[in-house]
C-alpha cells in the first residue's frame, strides 16, 4: 500500500504539469502585393497562437524595382503562463512581383532568419521526508536557423486586399541546452528535438485587409504544418496576427511647362 502511495505521488507532478510547450509557431507573414518602385510598406499588431502565447511583430518591405524588393520583420511572442515559453523571430528576404491586369500581383521572395526561445518549468516535486512538495524551476534554450521561400497571389485596391500565400521554412536547431531532469517527461521531448534538428515546414496564409489607401486594417490566419517530422506537438498549430498595414507610395513628380 506504501508503495503504491509513493509511485502515485512521484508520477503526480507528471500529471500536473502536462501542459506541454511548443518550440516553434509561425510569425508574421509580409505580402506587400507591390505594383512599382518606391513603394514603402509598414505593418505592426498583434499576434495570438495556439498555446496560449501572445505578442507583438513588425515589418517593413521596400520596392527598390519595378521588379524586385526588400522585406524584414519581427515577432516577439510569450505564454501568459508564468512557466511558459518566450520566443522571437526575425526574418529577412528579397523577392520578385509582378502586377498584372491593374489590381493583381504575383510576388515571390527568399530570405534567412533566426529564432531563438527562452522556456521555464515549474515541477511540484515530492519530499518523503517531510511528506510536502516543493516547486523545482528548470529552464531551456533554444537557437535555431531559418532559410524560406515564400509565394503569394493577391488581389489589391485603395480600400481593400485579399492574399493567399505559401511559405516553405527550413528550420535548424543548432544549439538546444536545458536542465531539465531526465526522468520528467518534457526532458524527453527536448531530447527528441536535439536529435532530429532538421525540419521542413508547411505554412500557408490568409491575409485580408481593408481601410483607406494609406491605412488598413489587416487579419491574417497562418496553419503550420510540419512536413518531414512525425512528433507534431512540439509545435504549434495556427497563428492569428491583426495589426495596421500602412502604405507609402512614391510621390508622383509634378512636371509644369511654360507655354
Amino acid at each position: 500500500m506504501k508503495k503504491s502511495v509513493f509511485f502515485i505521488l512521484c508520477i503526480l507532478p507528471v500529471i500536473m504539469s502536462s501542459c506541454a510547450h511548443y518550440y516553434y509557431s509561425p510569425g508574421l507573414q509580409q505580402i506587400p502585393l507591390f505594383t512599382k518602385k518606391h513603394d514603402l510598406r509598414l505593418t505592426g499588431g498583434l499576434t495570438f497562437g495556439d498555446d496560449g502565447s501572445d505578442g507583438l511583430n513588425a515589418g517593413i518591405a521596400y520596392s527598390i524595382s519595378n521588379q524586385f524588393a526588400l522585406m524584414s520583420d519581427y515577432t516577439f511572442s510569450s505564454s501568459s503562463d508564468a512557466t511558459g515559453g518566450k520566443q522571437s523571430r526575425f526574418n529577412g528576404a528579397i523577392g520578385y512581383y509582378k502586377a498584372f491586369q491593374k489590381s493583381f500581383v504575383f510576388e515571390t521572395y527568399a530570405g534567412l532568419g533566426s529564432i531563438s526561445e527562452h522556456h521555464s518549468y515549474t515541477y511540484p516535486l515530492y519530499s518523503p521526508n517531510d511528506f510536502g512538495y516543493t516547486n523545482q524551476n528548470y529552464t531551456s534554450r533554444l537557437s535555431a536557423s531559418k532559410q524560406f521561400i515564400q509565394t503569394s497571389l493577391g488581389y489589391t485596391s485603395s480600400c481593400f486586399d485579399l492574399a493567399v500565400g505559401t511559405q516553405f521554412d527550413y528550420l535548424r536547431f543548432y544549439s538546444v541546452e536545458t536542465n531539465l531532469d531526465p526522468s520528467l517527461s518534457e526532458y524527453g521531448r527536448i531530447w527528441f528535438l536535439s536529435q532530429h534538428k532538421n525540419i521542413l515546414f508547411f505554412e500557408p496564409s490568409f491575409t485580408v485587409r481593408g481601410g483607406w489607401e494609406y491605412v488598413k486594417l489587416q487579419i491574417q490566419y497562418i496553419p503550420l504544418i510540419p512536413v518531414n517530422y512525425k512528433y507534431k506537438s512540439l509545435f504549434g498549430t495556427k497563428q492569428l496576427n491583426i495589426g495596421l498595414y500602412f502604405n507609402f507610395p512614391q510621390k508622383k513628380n509634378k512636371v509644369s511647362s511654360l507655354k
